[in-house]
């Protein structure tokens, strides 16, 4: 493609795109009979959003399958289309997408994050294939579940009133679901609480429960040395009060103040947020305290991990925690919270899970491997063994897949 200008004169270019546009009149003729609904997906100038589903895409493709991607955006004016890493990903409104299933071939649809909008345009439709839809979380809890997000009254007044027009959503997509449509969970535990909170549950043909996926390929485990039990780390965004990370600075003043062995723990940090400066404040003084402000790639988080023993983990709320697994995987043993789905990825034989909002105990669990180095090394070895037995590529995508390729009905 390209851009000619001739003759003399002035004008301004507004807007450049690189996608290839197509009006809403004349959808694309599709030629995958599946189609994955999405919010949004990631393009080569922004690779991080909804990232996982890209990821989850990649794999399904080692196994034979491929879909064509729908981003919902209801300030779309007309269909777009680009393609990221071999995956044809179309963007439009919720009109947009019922004229492209009405017109084409597609009778299987995956969603992510199911929306009022994508329900008003797919609830009548007839999909033989089936209809896939996973549930992450925030997109389907009330606001308490995740209280601490809201610091003012002002805050809660508004989350509760978006709350419950999101638990009625769901209430209606509950009772008028077809029965062709299926719920994958990622845990046990959210899977139970959404059913509590909406106040309606589903037969148990009509949902199942999925975990994410952790790369034991790229998480290998390594194993760890002794001396490796006095090095922790803490990898977490700042965010919001959720991840808990001042539990992690607490728990680190707390040994200062009661360990004789302190000295020889070294703490490292990584991360970034809104509340990063505040929240590291009180430790940036500590000689064995490295903070390093910002993310990491996948692989230097697996490089960090093979430098470190511990991994420092507390949480407020998580409906499974991938980046746990992967540092277990690795051969880390995680120091986490008895909170929401945690302990069906944790237990006594793969790393040490504390009361909620104790940092006494998170510094009390950290002490306790230290003074012991079997205890230390005998979970690190569970940690990763947990991990590869429960959430490897065999128990999560091939899983899906099956879901995925069902008979509806059968």
């Amino acid at each position: 493609t390209g851009l000619r200008v001739r003759g003399s004169g002035k004008t301004t270019l507004k807007t450049y795109s690189k996608s290839k546009r197509l009006s809403a009149a004349h959808p694309p003729l599709l030629r995958n009979r599946s189609l994955l609904i999405t919010n949004q997906y990631p393009s080569y100038d922004s690779l991080y959003k909804n990232a996982f589903i890209a990821s989850r895409l990649d794999r399904y493709q080692q196994y034979g399958f491929k879909t064509v991607v729908f981003c919902m955006r209801e300030d779309s004016f007309e269909l777009t289309y680009r393609e990221f890493d071999g995956v044809e990903v179309l963007s439009g409104t919720a009109e947009m997408l019922s004229e492209i299933i009405e017109n084409t071939q597609v009778d299987q649809l995956l969603i992510h994050f199911l929306s009022p909008e994508m329900w008003s345009a797919l609830k009548d439709t007839s999909m033989p294939g089936g209809v896939s839809v996973w549930i992450h979380g925030y997109e389907a809890q009330p606001w308490w579940r995740r209280e601490v997000l809201y610091e003012t009254p002002a805050a809660r007044t508004r989350a509760a009133s978006e709350s419950d027009r999101r638990m009625s959503f769901w209430h209606e997509v509950l009772s008028t679901v077809p029965k062709n449509w299926h719920f994958i969970f990622v845990s046990d535990w959210l899977a139970n609480t959404f059913f509590q909170d909406v106040g309606l549950s589903l037969p148990s043909t009509q949902y199942s429960v999925v975990h994410n996926i952790v790369d034991t390929d790229r998480f290998p485990f390594q194993e760890k040395k002794p001396e490796q039990r006095f090095k922790v780390l803490s990898i977490r965004p700042f965010a919001s009060k959720i991840y808990a990370n001042d539990l992690s600075v607490a728990a680190v003043l707390e040994l200062e103040k009661t360990s004789p062995e302190f000295s020889s723990f070294e703490f490292s940090f990584f991360g970034d947020g809104r509340l990063f400066d505040e929240t590291m404040q009180p430790i940036m003084h500590l000689p064995n305290v490295k903070i390093h402000r910002g993310f990491l790639t996948q692989n230097e988080i697996a490089e960090v991990h093979s430098e470190h023993g511990v991994f420092l983990v507390p949480s407020r709320m998580d409906t499974q925690g991938v980046s746990r697994g992967e540092a277990m995987s690795s051969g880390m043993v995680p120091v986490t919270t008895d909170v929401a789905a945690i302990p069906e990825f944790v237990d006594t034989e793969s790393g040490i899970i504390v009361p909620p909002e104790d940092p006494i105990a998170i510094a009390a669990a950290l002490q306790d491997l230290a003074d012991n180095p079997e205890l230390f090394l005998s979970l690190s070895q569970g940690a990763s063994s947990r991990v590869s037995r429960q959430l490897s590529q065999s128990e999560t995508i091939q899983r899906e897949l099956s879901i995925v390729n069902r008979v509806p009905n059968a």
